[in-house]
């Protein structure tokens, strides 16, 4: 948020990423900054990115926009420490961001090829959480189970954002575990949950489930039919809602000159292949992040 608001671009690096897939995306988005933790569970991302030939100053003769790597926690004498970078701030930095700014850049995984940047304006990540949040039923004083990944939509524009737009106390784990997850829901007094079919089965069919007292009100499930129903009936959350994760604004608008359609605010066309014609959504990408905020530096952030 604060990064947002000076005009930044930020870039969450997906911590599952291979040395070789961290540094395309650094290059692709042309990341000037880049903020990492030392340690995310168990990956040591210092050693991580020395593989993607990040050097002890922070930077890489083949990502030549690279000016610093900071670290948050024992950077161990490699790169910058985080107490050090936040001393050369300059003081309070006045808001400079619009609507429809690019705010994120999201890359996807990267399944069949390299990974594909999306980029998210202040305008569709605030309307998405928004309204996700709305749908099932979120209110100030909610308390509301997450342990999606922020370095993925699920995790920052559905949850965080989404608890922080309707006030709501944001619940999260490092890594989703069924007992952790549990102890959780009933000993923080959840309202909400929100999960994949893997998460929510993990829960339901743990055998140790009714010993925990659950308050569920609503979920938000990437989940079948039959999945959702059981969370309803057995977990109590009476308002779910079920969606699949897309980091895309849903509007759209017609193109000028015809042809396929264009997403407002996109930075390309839709191609749809003829299996997919019928399929309502379709991919964005990026060739890199200064085209969405010429002049500015994008900034990643590792998670």
């Amino acid at each position: 948020m604060a990064l947002g608001s000076i005009g930044a671009v930020t870039v969450p690096v997906n911590t599952r990423f291979t040395a070789d897939e961290v540094h395309y995306t650094l290059a692709h988005a042309r990341v000037s900054t880049l903020i990492t933790a030392d340690r995310v569970l168990r990956v040591d991302l210092p050693a991580l990115l020395r593989e993607a030939g990040i050097g002890a100053d922070g930077r890489c003769a083949t990502l030549p926009e690279l000016r610093q790597t900071v670290v948050v926690g024992d950077s161990a004498g490699w790169g910058t420490p985080w107490a050090e970078f936040l001393a050369c701030g300059n003081g309070d930095v006045a808001p400079t961001a619009t609507p429809d700014d690019v705010v994120l850049v999201q890359y996807t995984s990267g399944t069949t090829s390299r990974p594909k940047g999306v980029l998210l304006t202040h305008r569709s990540m605030c309307a998405n959480a928004f309204f996700s949040g709305a749908r099932v039923g979120l209110r100030p004083g909610d308390r509301f189970h997450s342990a999606r990944p922020f370095f993925h939509v699920a995790g920052s524009t559905l949850s965080v954002l989404s608890a922080i737009q309707h006030a709501a106390t944001l619940v999260t784990m490092a890594r989703f575990e069924p007992v952790e997850a549990l102890g959780l829901l009933e000993s923080e007094r959840c309202t909400h949950f929100s999960g994949n079919d893997t998460m929510a089965l993990l829960l339901l069919n743990h055998p140790d489930r009714d010993r925990y007292r659950l308050r569920l009100r609503g979920a938000w499930l990437a989940a079948s039919s039959t999945v959702i129903r059981r969370v309803i009936d057995e977990l109590g959350a009476a308002r779910p809602s079920r969606a699949t994760a897309s980091p895309r604004p849903p509007r759209t608008s017609p193109s000028r000159r015809g042809g396929s359609p264009r997403r407002s605010g996109s930075a390309g066309r839709w191609h749809r292949s003829p299996a997919s014609r019928s399929a309502s959504g379709a991919s964005r990408t990026a060739t890199s992040a200064s085209r969405a905020s010429p002049g500015r530096s994008s900034c990643g952030a590792g998670t």
